[in-house]
């Protein structure tokens, strides 16, 4: 894995989504690394691990198969999840806040932050990666898991009505 001491930061987003759902229901869907598939494209595959980190296979269409292993630092149950996530020498830091507005809305922000070594050939390939970019398929990836949250939420709104 990589030495944090010598990475340093290369780029980071931040966006942010309102969901009309309540915030025990977005932790929970947000907390199963295996939905990420049904949100952002770019994520082909989770795969559990058995030291308890998880493997994300990323295809982010320019670079081939990247193979990211993702370790959960903090869940603090309908608050946060905060993660790194290493691929060769580079790490992501990320972090997953929710916040209730509403007994049905909550605001979701993610924040994620690039690093790597100075020297690090994948330091320079993500600089090639523009901010929009990344931002826009992060932003998307939300807007996605918004409209299933949305949708799943309704449909059980509907069923204990009729019931």
């Amino acid at each position: 894995m990589a030495e944090r001491a010598s990475a340093q930061p290369t780029q980071g987003w931040e966006v942010t989504q309102d969901i009309d759902a309540p915030i025990w229901r977005v932790y929970e869907a947000i907390s199963h690394l295996e939905r990420l598939t049904e949100f952002f494209p770019d994520v082909v595959r989770v795969q559990p691990l058995a030291d308890g980190n998880t493997l994300l296979y990323i295809d982010p269409g320019n670079n081939g198969l990247c193979e990211w292993v993702c370790q959960l630092l903090e869940r603090s149950p309908n608050k946060r999840i905060v993660w790194e996530a290493y691929f060769k020498e580079l790490v992501q830091t990320g972090e997953v806040c929710l916040q209730a507005f509403h007994p049905r809305i909550t605001r979701i922000t993610v924040t994620i932050c690039h690093m790597a070594p100075d020297e690090s050939p994948l330091r320079q390939s993500w600089r090639k990666v523009t901010r929009t970019d990344f931002q826009t398929t992060l932003k998307r990836g939300l807007e996605k898991f918004r409209e299933t949250l949305e949708t799943e939420t309704s449909h059980t709104r509907s069923e204990s009505t009729e019931g």
